[in-house]
C-alpha cells in the first residue's frame, strides 16, 4: 500500500480500495523562493475552495486557514535547518465531505515531545514552542504526523482533516491525548 493511501485511510476512515490523488498546490526545492506573497495567495485559494467549491462554513474555513498557516510555517522553519525555502510540498484532497491538506518538511522529529503551549495555570507560554500544533489539533478534526526515514535527514509530513459535519475537541481532551505519529521505514 502507498504512503498516500495509508494516510488517507487513517484519516477519512475510507477503505475502499480506490487509488485518490493529491491536488499539489506546492512543491519546492532548494532554489525555489517561497515568498510571504505566495503564502497568502495559496491560503486564499484553500479557503476560497473550502466555501466556494465545497460548502464549509466560511468560520470553519478561517480557523482552517489559521491551522494550515501555522503548520505551514512550522515546516518553513524546519526547512531552513536544509537549506530549501519554504515548505518540501503542500497537497489537499477532498473525498466524501473530508478535505484533507498535507505539508511535508525536510528532517522528523518528535512530535509526542513539543509541549502544550501553556504553563500549568493555563496562560500562554512566552517561547512559543507548540502553538502551531495546538491551534492545528483546535481547528481541525483530525491532526496527525507521518515520520519518514529513508536517509539521514527524514521527511516529516503533517496532515489536517475537516468534515463538513464535524465538531471540534475541547481544549482540555487536546492538552491530555497525544499527537497520533505514524512512522515509516
Amino acid at each position: 500500500m502507498s504512503k498516500q493511501a495509508r494516510w488517507i485511510e487513517e484519516l477519512s476512515n475510507i477503505k475502499d480500495g480506490k487509488l485518490y490523488l493529491f491536488n499539489h498546490l506546492y512543491v519546492g526545492n532548494r532554489r525555489n523562493n517561497y515568498t510571504e506573497e505566495k503564502h497568502e495567495s495559496l491560503l486564499e485559494a484553500v479557503t476560497n475552495r473550502l466555501v466556494d467549491d465545497y460548502g464549509f462554513d466560511s468560520e470553519v474555513a478561517g480557523n482552517f486557514y489559521l491551522a494550515l498557516d501555522e503548520i505551514i510555517r512550522n515546516a518553513i522553519k524546519q526547512n531552513k535547518k536544509y537549506g530549501v525555502k519554504g515548505p518540501s510540498a503542500v497537497a489537499e484532497i477532498y473525498i466524501d465531505g473530508s478535505y484533507m491538506a498535507f505539508v511535508r518538511s525536510e528532517g522528523t522529529f518528535d512530535p509526542k515531545q513539543v509541549p502544550a503551549p501553556f504553563t500549568k495555570e493555563g496562560k500562554p507560554k512566552i517561547d512559543d514552542h507548540g502553538k502551531g500544533m495546538f491551534i492545528a489539533r483546535s481547528y481541525t478534526h483530525k491532526f496527525m504526523y507521518l515520520l519518514t526515514r529513508q536517509n539521514k535527514v527524514g521527511q516529516t509530513e503533517a496532515f489536517l482533516r475537516i468534515d463538513l459535519d464535524g465538531k471540534y475537541k475541547s481544549r482540555k481532551k487536546i492538552i491530555s491525548e497525544p499527537v497520533k505519529v505514524l512512522e515509516l521505514p
